[in-house]
Order: C-alpha cells, then structure tokens, then sequence
C-alpha cells in the first residue's frame, strides 16, 4: 500500500527502508511533537462527535524534513513495545489538598504509568460547562513522551486543564496545574485518583482520591475508552467516523494516526511486525485518472457490490476476485486484487485506487497501491453507508488479516465496560 503523492507518505516509505534504530532522544521528541500539537481544525461534527483527531500528517511533513536535513533517520515505533503489565490500583490514605507557586518548587515531576499514556475518549452525558455540552466527546492526554504533561482537548479543540504529572502513591496518578491553560483550575492546584485499565486494554477507569480543583474532578473521574488516533499502543481501541465509532482490535505495537476527514490510516513501524497499516473509509472515492501524475480528479463509487466490481474491474493492471461474507454481521464482500497478466500497468507503478469522500482533503486523503502485488480489502454495508477495510503489511498474514476484520465493531456510541 502506497501514496507517492503525498509528501508526508513519501518521506514516510523512505523512513520505512532506512535503519530500524534511531537516538532514543530523536524518536521521543518526535513522538512528543506528535502528541502536543493544537489540533488543526474544529473538532464539532453535527449530531455527535466521535473524531478526535491530532493532525499527525501535518507534523509528520515538517518534522521528517527536520530530521533529513540533520541527517538523522528515526521511526515511529522504533521506542519499542510499550509495557504491557497492568498497574492495579491501591487504597492509600487522604491528606488534604495542597497548593503551590509551581509543581517544582514542592513535587517532583515523575512520569506517568506507562499504561495511562497517550490519549483517552469520552462522551459526556451531561454538560461540563463551559467544556462540553451533553453528547459531546472529551479527549484526555498524557504525552507519550515523557508521560508527565496532561491536558483536557474540548470538543471546541481548545488544550485545557493542563497539569503535570508529580510523584505519586502506588496505582495512583498525582497531578499538579501548571499554567494559563488551566481549565477552572489554580497553578498548583492537586489532584489525586487511582487508576485501573481493563485487561484488553480498552478501558481506563479514574477514581477522585482528592482534587482542590472540582472543574478537574468532574472531567476525570469517569471511565475513559482507548482510541487509536494520534500515537498510541495498539490493542482494542476505536476510530471516529461521522455517523459511528469503529471498535477494532490490531496487533499491541506502537502506532500512529494520519487521514482525512471519515478516512482513517493507523500505521505503525515496528522491527518485531514490519509494517503495519489499517485503512478505513467511509463512502470511498475513485479516481478519473488513476495513473495520472497530474489529474487527482475524483469521482463517486457507488457504495454496493455492484459499484465497487465496477470501479475496480476499470482499473488498469487488475484482476479482480469477489468473495461475499460478513462483518460485524452486516453484509460484506471480501476483494482481492492480482495483476492481470500481460496487460498495461501504470507506468509509474503506482495506481491511484481511493481518496476520501471529503475531495478537497487532496494528498491527504489519497490512497494508492501497486497493482503488481497482491491485495485484499473489505466493503461493508453499515446504515446505508460502505466503509472500505484494508489491513495488511510485511509481516501480515492472511490470518493476522482475518484477526483484525473479525475483530471489527460498528457503534453508534462508545463501548462501555
């Protein structure tokens, strides 16, 4: 699976071929970058919210050139496997809150447990004023790199509640206020809660201890739901599309998220698994001219069988092969593309095959392959809509394949414990 047009996915497949170890600072900082950034649009989608989405294709663009013009090579998942042992919480005994000029001047900044880092999802059934309204979705975040800031993402976009994350009592997490951004809270402000995360990982559950900041305690305290956007440790989690949540169980790997709008590529580069790439999206696009280095007009592909055999069997180089099945239970059809032999491929090697429905997203949301290897993907009737499924890498096996679309779980809300 390939995308010579976007300069972000270029830049990523010469990564994917260079060393496969890197600076540990190098990749930690690129990771921390990753995590921190604003997000780069409005996150208020009509009806519900279930997108909460950190630009990494943006990032990913300024941070390779970065890292060319220094020489230096890093990969994503080149910080290794993140730890996989549970920390349960622990009863510890109540002290009363305390406040401080700075976290520094009386705590010591200590990093997260390593099972909390990264970013967590919610939807609020009742307004958090003035951060959420009922049915808005709420992102909480630890950076992956140090594991010691936290912030609040709103449903407006907005980074609040920002706090850093100080030494703390076994299976708790102790948090400090730290700046402007402070979301309801005072610079100095404390918070204790015990945490547990659910055996599969898909859950992360906060129990208030004590907070001096009450706006804090009543955004934490919940149970939150794993998403797999933006840099996380794979496992169970869920991706937002405009109508539903996808619930997907990929293999536990540090991975990344870049796409457009309803159209998802979590990827993830580790020397234990090779590559590892998951595409969804929702109501695909085609090409005009799928060969063209130049034309990048898309047109509809109607979302049923018949449209997709269409679209597909018009594309040059290709021999298409249909089987019916089920995901999720709802109706589905199970493609698998070979090259058709003596007949005229592009002459870059590259097709174009799906873009975003979103047209105006351009090289972020394009989506190509070569047609002279093997390919299998997965069209299936959600509500009306077709979402295309496409898992596969170096090290993926048929089986590994098989794993993760059965593993696939359309919700019109978030899971719940």
């Amino acid at each position: 699976m390939t995308d010579d047009r976007s300069l972000e996915r270029a830049a990523r497949s010469w990564l994917e071929i260079g060393p496969t170890t890197a600076p540990e600072r190098a990749v930690d900082a690129a990771l921390h970058r990753i995590q921190t950034l604003n997000q780069e649009r409005d996150l208020r989608i009509p009806w519900r919210l279930p997108k909460m989405f950190t630009p990494v294709r943006l990032v990913a663009i300024a941070l390779v050139g970065a890292l060319v013009l220094g020489g230096v090579l890093f990969v994503l998942g080149g910080g290794g496997r993140p730890s996989t042992v549970l920390q349960p919480p622990g009863p510890t005994p109540s002290t009363t809150p305390s406040r401080s000029a700075s976290p520094s001047s009386a705590v010591v900044r200590t990093e997260a447990p390593v099972r909390m880092k990264g970013d967590w999802e919610a939807v609020v059934t009742a307004p958090i004023t003035p951060y959420a309204a009922a049915d808005d979705a709420i992102q909480w975040s630890i950076d992956w790199s140090e594991g010691i800031g936290t912030w609040l993402q709103t449903s407006n976009g907005d980074q609040v509640m920002r706090a850093d994350s100080v030494t703390a009592q076994p299976g708790e997490i102790h948090l400090v206020s730290t700046d402007g951004q402070a979301g309801g809270c005072s610079i100095g402000d404390d918070g204790r809660y015990t945490w547990s995360r659910s055996t599969d990982g898909l859950f992360l559950t906060l129990t208030k201890v004590e907070d001096a900041c009450a706006a804090r305690a009543a955004v934490l305290a919940r149970t939150w739901v794993h998403p797999l956007d933006a840099v996380n440790d794979g496992g169970p989690g869920v991706l937002g599309f405009t109508n539903h949540w996808l619930q997907v169980t990929l293999p536990s790997v540090t991975l990344a998220l870049s796409g457009a709008t309803d159209a998802s590529d979590v990827h993830a580069y580790s020397g234990e698994r090779g590559s590892i790439r998951l595409v969804v999206i929702r109501n695909p696009r085609g090409f005009v001219q799928p060969c063209s280095a130049s034309d990048h007009s898309t047109k509809e592909i109607p979302p049923t069988k018949a449209g997709f055999i269409s679209y597909l069997t018009g594309l040059p180089g290709l021999t298409v092969k249909t089987t019916d099945s089920t995901v999720d239970g709802r109706p589905a059809v199970h493609f698998e593309t070979t090259h058709k032999r003596g007949s005229a491929a592009c002459a870059s090697g590259d097709l174009s095959a799906f873009h975003a429905n979103d047209a105006s997203a351009g090289a972020d949301g394009e989506f190509s392959f070569v047609p002279a290897d093997p390919h299998s993907f997965w069209m299936v009737n959600v509500d009306g809509d077709a979402y295309l499924i496409w898992y596969e890498g170096s090290a993926i096996t048929p089986s590994d394949e098989q794993a993760v679309i059965s593993s696939a779980k359309f919700l019109i809300d978030l899971p719940t414990p």
